[in-house]
């Protein structure tokens, strides 16, 4: 749906649409080399949008999901590694 990236802040700003016949279950992937080590492959994080960020029939959102300040630092329940994006 979209793909972008941190400006020199750390912040972004990403909008997407789709046409579905069903209903979507869009996921925030980022993917980051903080504090890697050298380890091959980039971190990956999912998170998830809930359904109130969900717009049907228009392309301008009605809410926008603020995630607000991430400490990639840390490592998630769930943090995958991914080679290919």
């Amino acid at each position: 749906m979209a793909f972008g990236f941190t400006n020199a802040n750390g912040s972004f700003f990403l909008e997407g649409h789709e046409t579905e016949i069903t209903n979507i279950d869009p996921v925030l992937k980022i993917f980051h080399k903080c504090n890697d080590k050298g380890i091959p492959c980039e971190r990956t994080w999912r998170i998830g949008v809930p359904d109130k960020y969900i717009t049907i029939g228009e392309r301008e959102p009605k809410k926008v999901m603020d995630v607000g300040i991430l400490n990639v630092e840390v490592v998630l329940n769930g943090e995958t590694r991914d080679c290919i994006h």
